[in-house]
């Protein structure tokens, strides 16, 4: 592999300046040109980062470029064509979540990055926050015991742009947000999901699209995960919980928090409640996009197998579908 990979950006929008931050921090990115629809994002982004070219047409760019890696940053409903072109032009791709509104879709571009030999990775960012990883190892290494139960509830304000309003452009609350949680849960218990039940809402202006879902997760080993998202919480928080048979952990700040049971006195609550409020909060310290770029060039350079691969893509949004299908049918989805 040549001193710098190669790197095109398709997409022109919030996800494509997050990985053009995250590309121009790592010493081995060489991002070449960015394509998308709208010329002023493009020229925009163009200007910020000095790219040498910017494409209206992604396919241009495929064909000129000689490109490595690309960085797939648009909207769900373009993903399925846009990565198999990709592949198919020898590029390795990292694609946004969630990887496709269907399986059939997910399904195709798995069969695609197999015919190329390339790599399809899905941005499950969350794989890639400090905080997340060393509640992973915690997990890894039994500090905790046995998982018995563990959440991930985030909220944030419905986006702006008008297709995340279109039910056949964008999967939802679920797929767009809750599928970040979903990943995780399944990533720190690393086992099946064996059942999925879940209530949901839509949104009253846009008729099947919802904003607001709770997710039961029931996994083969015996535990139970919760995944609850909203776009009518604005207020960009993670609550992350992990119970296990001997200790229990929550993020802070940041900070992942190991607590043992049993002390209930009022000295250990007010040195507790001391020391979050103590706490640096993590997004002033670090951009995991970084990390997560990182990595997915790491794999193109060793041949290694992504952390977030294209089934963990797939699965997750299985479960994803099995979640909207319960919600509307009353009933609890086996998988």
């Amino acid at each position: 592999m040549k001193e710098k990979i190669r790197i095109g950006i398709i997409g022109a929008g919030r996800m494509a300046y997050w990985h053009l931050m995250a590309y121009q921090r790592i010493p081995a990115a060489s991002v070449v040109a960015i394509a998308g629809q709208r010329r002023h994002n493009i020229d925009r982004l163009q200007k910020k980062f000095s790219l040498p070219r910017g494409y209206s047409d992604y396919r241009e760019m495929l064909a000129e470029q000689n490109l490595d890696a690309v960085s797939v940053t648009t909207p769900t409903h373009t993903h399925c064509p846009i990565v198999i072109d990709t592949l198919e032009a020898g590029c390795h791709v990292l694609c946004e979540k969630p990887m496709a509104l269907d399986m059939e879709a997910a399904e195709r571009m798995i069969a695609a990055e197999k015919k190329a030999g390339r790599i399809l990775m899905i941005g499950f960012s969350q794989r890639f926050y400090k905080e997340f990883s060393a509640i992973k190892q915690l997990i890894d290494q039994g500090k905790l015991g046995t998982v018995k139960m563990a959440w991930y509830r985030r909220g944030i304000n419905l986006p702006p742009q008008k297709w995340y309003r279109e039910p056949d452009k964008s999967s939802g609350v679920a797929g767009e947000l809750a599928i970040h949680g979903i990943d995780w849960l399944r990533w720190i218990i690393n086992s099946p999901v064996a059942q999925v039940c879940a209530e949901l809402t839509e949104h009253e202006q846009y008729q099947g699209v919802d904003d607001n879902i709770w997710i039961l997760l029931k996994f083969e080993n015996g535990a139970i995960g919760v995944v609850g998202a909203s776009y009518r919480f604005p207020f960009l928080k993670r609550d992350i919980g992990v119970i296990g048979e001997k200790m229990a952990l929550t993020v802070e700040r940041g900070r992942v928090v190991v607590e043992p049971y049993g002390d209930y006195s009022l000295g250990a609550l007010v040195m507790r409640f001391i020391k979050y409020s103590l706490m640096v909060p993590y997004w002033l310290l670090y951009n995991p996009f970084t990390r997560e770029l990182q990595h997915f060039l790491d794999c193109i350079r060793t041949g290694a197998a992504p952390a977030a691969t294209s089934m963990d893509g797939k699965i997750s949004l299985e479960i994803v579908l099995a979640a909207k299908e319960s919600a509307r049918s009353g009933k609890k989805i086996s998988l």
